[in-house]
């Protein structure tokens, strides 16, 4: 367990709002924030950060978010500290809240601190000049999670493949009826992970012999993904399976379900995008990521990229695929009829 998540576990609060606590860009109330700077006085985390970058000890890395509450981000996170760690290098975290200007903004104060390297989400509709002079000057730029800029160093997650493993292994249990239940920002709507969550699921059936449904959809975003709606989809729709992408989302099923006195996975098979603790506790099948080898994969290539642009040697631009898991756990199970 690295410091962050230490800090984390003994303030009871969440790793994010660690990183909220010692990043001013966003506000935490009062007493959190007295919580978890008590813990990091007592750790000496903050202190170490501090002198870090006062007495220019190791190399600072930027990362640019879109947002900080989204769990899979904290876990990125905490694993890319970690990895960087190895190479001299030490996180400084900025969010732009998908607004472009805020991004350009944050990618000039980076550069301003003085930081060696950025990793960054796009905001959605980037199409920075000032992005793009640094990439020109090959200044070590890693794109993350979407292919915004052409040309720069990117790792994005192989969702396609993740839930096509997921729909494979419910057909395989006898299940015909897979409902895929999948929210989203508003702000993603143009984003291609959602057809390529679809991909993955047609192919299943493909494989199967099978016509994948296009009844058993629900692709929507969090602002018109009201409760009464998904739970009339479920009513109408009586899938023997769900799966499930979006932490919103996750939680809004699982109660309907329990409103409707489904029990998993006696009445119905249930699958869940990411691998959080709670999930494992409660016995729930998930298409994991693995956050250790994003992080370790992103400071290794973050390494070179840097070697390179010191010693003014050739890169040439990659793109780094991350192949989820398949966790599977008590929460599905085999059926008889194939008519579900």
């Amino acid at each position: 367990m690295n410091k962050i998540q230490t800090i984390a576990k003994k303030a009871g609060v969440s790793v994010p709002t660690v990183y909220r606590v010692f990043n001013n860009a966003y506000s935490t109330s009062d007493e959190i924030k007295r919580r978890v700077m008590e813990v990091a006085d007592e750790l000496d985390y903050h202190i170490e950060q501090k002198n870090r970058r006062n007495n220019h000890v190791g190399k600072p890395i930027a990362i640019i978010a879109d947002e900080i509450n989204n769990p899979m981000y904290g876990r990125v996170f905490e694993e890319l500290e970690r990895a960087l760690e190895r190479y001299g290098f030490y996180i400084y975290i900025l969010i732009h809240f998908n607004d472009v200007n805020k991004e350009e903004e944050l990618f000039k104060e980076a550069i301003e601190q003085k930081c060696t390297g950025i990793f960054f989400i796009p905001a959605v509709g980037s199409d920075s000049s000032f992005i793009r002079n640094l990439q020109r000057k090959r200044f070590p730029l890693i794109q993350l999670f979407r292919e915004v800029y052409q040309n720069i160093d990117t790792l994005f997650i192989d969702d396609e493949f993740g839930w096509y493993l997921a729909t494979r292994l419910l057909l395989q249990l006898g299940h015909r009826k897979i409902m895929i239940i999948s929210a989203f920002p508003e702000r993603w709507k143009k984003q291609k992970i959602f057809t390529s969550r679809f991909i993955g699921y047609q192919r299943a059936y493909q494989e199967m012999g099978l016509e994948a449904p296009t009844n058993l959809l629900f692709f929507t975003t969090y602002a018109e993904c009201d409760h009464e709606t998904l739970k009339a989809s479920i009513v109408q729709n009586k899938p023997s399976a769900v799966v499930v992408g979006g932490d919103m989302v996750i939680t809004e099923t699982l109660k309907i379900l329990s409103e409707l006195k489904l029990q998993i996975p006696d009445d119905i098979s249930f699958v869940a995008q990411d691998n959080f603790a709670w999930m494992e506790v409660y016995g729930i099948t998930t298409i994991s990521q693995q956050y250790m080898a994003i992080g370790d994969k992103l400071a290794k290539l973050m390494s070179s990229l840097y070697e390179s642009e010191r010693n003014r040697e050739e890169h040439l631009p990659c793109r780094i695929g991350i192949t989820p898991l398949l966790e599977a756990r008590q929460s599905v199970k085999s059926i008889t009829d194939t008519s579900r």
